[in-house]
């Protein structure tokens, strides 16, 4: 009986837990319309919701980027069109049903 008490205690506090944390929901602005080859481009996660690690895939080959910082700098070194795509990630790592942890855009290097 002691076992079921306790079983029933942690899955209310655990289900109470998911209840009130919020989920994760990830975006992110870049700070020029026009990007050129060779030029920085920013990258600002901090619109992401309930994000603190953000890990970053460019699209153009380069190896994908972890960090805490929302935000980032990028060079593109070729012309074309890339699909940035950005993961936002929970301190506490968990992921909820209602989460949207991916986001991503296109740019066009000039």
């Amino acid at each position: 009986m002691k076992k079921m008490i306790q079983l029933t205690t942690f899955t209310l506090l655990l289900v109470g837990f998911y209840a009130c944390t919020k989920p994760t929901k990830a975006c992110f602005n870049i700070s020029s319309g026009t990007i050129l080859k060779d030029s920085v481009v920013v990258f600002d996660a901090s619109c992401s919701k309930m994000a603190s690690v953000y890990l970053w895939d460019f699209g153009d080959g380069s190896p994908d980027t972890i960090t805490s910082d929302p935000v980032i700098e990028h060079l593109f070194s070729d012309v074309g069109i890339y699909t940035v795509r950005l993961h936002a990630i929970r301190k506490d790592g968990i992921s909820f049903l209602k989460s949207k942890p991916d986001a991503e855009k296109q740019v066009i290097v000039q």
